[in-house]
């Protein structure tokens, strides 16, 4: 990233938007610090009609800021990566305290009122931040907005 801003000139820019980036997520982990070590995150993808998980690291921005952060992905029953999980299968998220969803425009449409995920307890106790599917992409931009939405999810839990 230094280096792409160097090449185009911006060099200031980035690292003014790096400042900020750096300075969320050090007041996120103040913030939020007890609940960072215990807390079962799931993020997941939802494209009607069917759910992803969104558990790669490596290759995905929104698990890349909620490592960077401190957070720890849940292991959700065997399931990892970008596997799905349907509708069906809903039970595989039990175990999850919170869910970070990601959504075309941050529209869930008529999941919100599936019978089965109402049913999920993370939802039913209203943890639950429906993201702008955008959010995967981007760099320290769309890094400083997921802050603010994994800060959002966060404080449902206290």
């Amino acid at each position: 990233m230094n280096q792409l801003a160097d090449w185009l000139g911006r060099t200031d820019t980035f690292s003014t938007a790096m400042a900020a980036y750096d300075k969320a997520a050090a007041d996120f982990r103040t913030r939020h610090a007890a609940s960072l070590r215990n807390a079962r995150v799931g993020i997941l993808a939802y494209y009607d009609p069917e759910l992803s998980l969104v558990h790669d690291p490596v290759k995905l921005l929104p698990p890349q800021v909620f490592t960077d952060l401190g957070g720890q992905l849940a292991t959700i029953k065997g399931r990892s990566g970008t596997d799905k999980v349907s509708l069906e299968n809903l039970d595989l998220l039990d175990d999850l305290d919170a869910i970070f969803l990601l959504a075309p425009k941050a529209d869930i449409g008529g999941l919100d009122s599936n019978k089965l995920w109402r049913r999920v307890p993370a939802v039913s106790r209203s943890r639950v931040v429906v993201a702008d599917e955008r959010t995967y992409y981007g760099s320290i931009y769309s890094a400083t907005e997921l802050v603010t939405q994994f800060d959002k999810l966060f404080s449902t839990l206290t």
